[in-house]
């Protein structure tokens, strides 16, 4: 399961908990899984240097920086300092989220979201 759907999921269950009275309750959720779009958003529009991103990504720093020079992959620095921004930087198949929704996001699981997002930070 994606970030994305797991937001959506919640926002359905939040429905279901305000229908059976439970409004309280269904504003928590709501509130989570506005925090998680807000949070995914924001890190797939961080701009990693090209270690980072090498990293992330699964290719080279020298291939990050041809794709950028031949305009194949977007630089969000400067000229001499380029940066790649998370949600625009390709990945090897290897680095693609599993088919649990495993991303490079942060948690496994929904429960783990949850905390992390109560606590504010990643809990692996």
């Amino acid at each position: 399961m994606t970030l994305a759907r797991l937001a959506e999921r919640w926002r359905a269950e939040a429905d279901i908990l305000r229908r059976r009275g439970a409004s309280v309750q269904a504003d928590v959720l709501l509130s989570c899984a506005g925090e998680l779009d807000g949070a995914a958003t924001e890190a797939e529009l961080e701009a990693l240097t090209l270690a980072q991103a090498a990293e992330e990504s699964g290719y080279s720093v020298d291939h990050l920086a041809r794709l950028i020079r031949q305009g194949k992959l977007r630089n969000a620095g400067r000229p001499n300092a380029p940066l790649v921004r998370r949600g625009d930087m390709p990945r090897k198949p290897s680095r693609l989220p599993g088919p649990e929704g495993v991303t490079h996001l942060g948690p496994r699981s929904s429960r783990q979201v949850v905390r992390a997002i109560a606590q504010g930070g990643d809990q692996r």
